[in-house]
C-alpha cells in the first residue's frame, strides 16, 4: 500500500490553486491513498475528489502532527510525505520493490524537465514501513519552512534511519511555475526558518544506492576472507571473537602460542598455531 500525506491551503493567487490542484489530481492516480490536512472547510469543498481523505483538525499541521499520524500505518506500508505542490509519477511505485527495512527517502524535486540537482533540497519524504519514534523540537514547524528539509534528514538519522536520496530515478514534479513563496514577508525576507543543525543527501539513482550497500557487504566478507586466511585454523575465533582479548604471540621458532589462565575455573590452554 502506497500512501500520500500532505497538506492544502487556499492561495491567494489562482495560479498557485491551480498548482496545487494539478498536484493532487496526478497523485491521485498514483498513491493507493491520499491523505490530506485541509486548510479550511472552504478549501476542501474546492477540491472535490473522492479518493482524497480528509484529517483532522482543519489548519495548517506541523512535522511532528503528520508524522503522528504517518506512523499509525502498518509495517507493509509506504508512506511519504510531501510538499503540496509535488506531483509523483509512477516512478515513486518502485519504493514498494526498492526499499530496504530501516530505509528512508529524502527526494529532491524535478521541475522544468530536468532534476533540481542540490544535495541541500528535498520536497518529499518517503518511508518503509513503522517510523521509528522522533522527538525534535524542530518538528514543530510546518512543511514548507525554510530549512525542514535539511533538519528532517538530521532527526530521521538520528532515529536510525538510513536516508538516501535516488531523485535520478525516482521523480517528483514541482509545481510551481506561478513563483508564488509565501514564506517570504513584503520586504522578501524570510518569515521563519527552522534552526539547525542540518544534514545533506547527495541525489543519486536506484543502482547506484543498491551498488554501495553491495560494496560495503563486499567489503567486509574480503576482510573477513583476509583475516581467516592469516590464520586458518582459528576461524572460529574471527567469526566469534572468543580470543580478541588475548591474541597469539610469536614465539622464537615461528609458531604462534596463546596462553589462557583461568584461574577461577582451575583450566589452562597452552600450545601452538602453525
Amino acid at each position: 500500500m502506497l500512501k500520500l500525506f500532505v497538506n492544502v491551503w487556499l492561495d491567494a493567487d489562482v495560479r498557485r490553486n491551480a498548482e496545487l490542484s494539478r498536484a493532487l489530481e496526478a497523485n491521485s492516480k498514483v498513491f493507493n491513498e491520499v491523505y490530506v490536512w485541509w486548510d479550511t472547510r472552504e478549501c476542501q469543498e474546492k477540491y472535490v475528489n473522492p479518493l482524497l481523505r480528509a484529517l483532522l483538525p482543519m489548519g495548517r499541521p506541523t512535522v511532528r502532527t503528520m508524522l503522528e499520524h504517518m506512523r499509525l500505518c502498518g509495517p507493509n506500508e509506504i508512506t511519504v510525505l510531501a510538499n503540496a505542490d509535488i506531483a509523483f509519477d509512477s516512478t515513486i511505485r518502485l519504493a514498494k520493490s526498492h526499499m530496504q527495512p530501516g530505509e528512508a527517502w529524502a527526494l529532491s524535486r524535478w521541475e522544468r524537465g530536468k532534476l533540481y540537482d542540490c544535495r541541500g533540497s528535498q520536497d518529499a519524504w518517503v518511508f518503509n514501513g513503522l517510523i521509528p519514534p522522533m522527538d525534535d523540537p524542530r518538528l514543530d514547524f510546518p512543511l514548507g519552512t525554510p530549512g525542514i528539509d535539511n533538519a528532517l534528514v538530521d532527526i530521521m538519522r538520528k532515529a536510525g534511519l538510513t536516508v538516501t536520496n535516488p531523485s535520478r530515478t525516482v521523480r517528483n514534479w514541482h509545481e510551481h511555475a506561478s513563483g508564488v513563496r509565501n514564506y517570504l514577508d513584503a520586504t522578501g525576507q524570510v518569515k521563519a526558518r527552522v534552526p539547525p543543525p542540518y544534514q545533506f543527501v547527495e541525489p543519486t539513482t536506484l543502482a547506484a544506492d543498491k551498488e554501495s550497500r553491495s560494496g560495503i557487504i563486499s567489503l567486509l566478507s574480503k576482510t573477513r576472507k583476509w583475516l581467516v586466511g592469516r590464520h586458518p585454523r582459528r576461524e572460529t575465533d574471527l567469526t566469534r571473537g572468543s580470543n580478541l582479548q588475548n591474541p597469539a604471540k610469536i614465539t622464537p621458532n615461528g609458531t604462534a602460542s596463546r596462553s589462557e589462565p583461568s584461574p577461577r575455573s582451575g583450566v589452562s590452554f597452552s600450545g601452538s598455531v602453525e
